[in-house]
């Protein structure tokens, strides 16, 4: 396996429930400033180490002696590898002084990585994206999605930013899933916390097909792209079209309306070439009714469940009439 710039092998850490969260994330600042300090010495007391879970390992009973690992994974540690890596380049004699606690497991259970990783990641605040990292439903989205062309980050910070395949974020496409599939936009708004927590069985179930979940992926990805384009137009364009606000706070409320739009037509999800339509379609309805409510907060108007209602409204589902709270 080819080293990234950073000279971490990140195969090693696959099976960690988290990537690299940048120097500024969690504890790492200080984890550098620790192994360059004058009491780096110390720095094996102060740093929980990493833990490594291999198939088998091997060593001379004897202080100094190679341990030959086989299969191993570092479950965790990606935090303190990588800020070690940047501290090795900002002081290379002083890293050579560190001690650093390594404990090893030996097993060849499926499920001891992840039960380890979970048990032993502490040093900074997990949240249950983290915890369901490894979970056997987010490998399989993973695997079935990299077959179709796009990277699927199960944990943040998963992959190079210069991979030139698109990435899908785990919680956003839950979010797209609870927008889409099960038809709430402002719950993927509102709820995103208990994407992995509470709601997390009802939104990545088992009998979701891949091929599907891929689809709502890219219209997802197109959607974004929409979004993104148009406010920065409206930053940076002193022509932008008046009265666009809306998008940014409509982007799942797009989503849930492409799927009524595409049930009419006897669709269960357009094809990736009518997503400029159906889109364009979805964008002039929400305009509408953000015109229509102009007077009221945008913010609060796309997290009220009432706004689904209006959506129906405008593909003839019924007449409605009210305030937002």
């Amino acid at each position: 396996t080819t080293e990234d710039q950073e000279g971490i092998k990140r195969h090693l850490f696959n099976d960690n429930i988290r990537g690299y969260l940048g120097l500024e994330g969690g504890f790492n600042k200080q984890i550098k400033s620790s192994a360059i300090s004058e009491d780096n010495h110390l720095f094996w007391y102060q740093n929980n180490g990493i833990t490594i879970v291999a198939e088998d390992f091997s060593h001379q009973p004897m202080r100094g002696s190679k341990i030959r690992l086989k299969n191993f994974q570092i479950v965790n540690g990606a935090q303190t590898s990588y800020s070690l890596v940047n501290a090795f380049r900002s002081d290379p004699d002083k890293i050579s002084q560190i001690v650093l606690l390594v404990k090893i497991f030996a097993s060849r259970r499926e499920d001891i990585s992840e039960k380890i990783a979970i048990a032993t990641n502490s040093q900074a605040r997990i949240s249950p994206r983290d915890l369901k990292a490894n979970d056997s439903i987010q490998k399989k989205i993973a695997a079935a999605f990299l077959d179709l062309g796009l990277l699927y980050e199960r944990k943040r910070n998963q992959y190079d930013s210069d991979s030139t395949l698109q990435k899908v974020d785990s919680l956003k496409l839950g979010q797209a899933i609870l927008a889409y599939h099960l038809e709430e936009p402002h719950q993927a708004k509102t709820s995103s916390d208990e994407i992995f927590g509470d709601h997390y069985n009802r939104i990545f179930s088992k009998d979701l097909d891949v091929r599907y979940l891929a689809k709502i992926a890219k219209l997802l990805l197109f959607v974004g792209q929409y979004r993104d384009d148009q406010l920065l137009s409206m930053r940076t364009s002193e022509t932008a079209h008046p009265g666009i606000e809306f998008v940014g706070y409509a982007q799942w409320h797009f989503l849930y309306c492409i799927k009524l739009l595409a049930e009419k037509d006897g669709k269960f999800i357009p094809d990736v070439d009518e997503f400029e339509d159906y889109l364009r379609r979805a964008v002039d309805m929400i305009s509408k009714i953000a015109r229509e409510h102009y007077a009221q907060s945008l913010y609060r108007v796309f997290r009220s469940a009432r706004t689904k209602e209006l959506i129906k409204r405008e593909l003839g589902f019924g007449q409605m009439q009210f305030e937002f709270d």
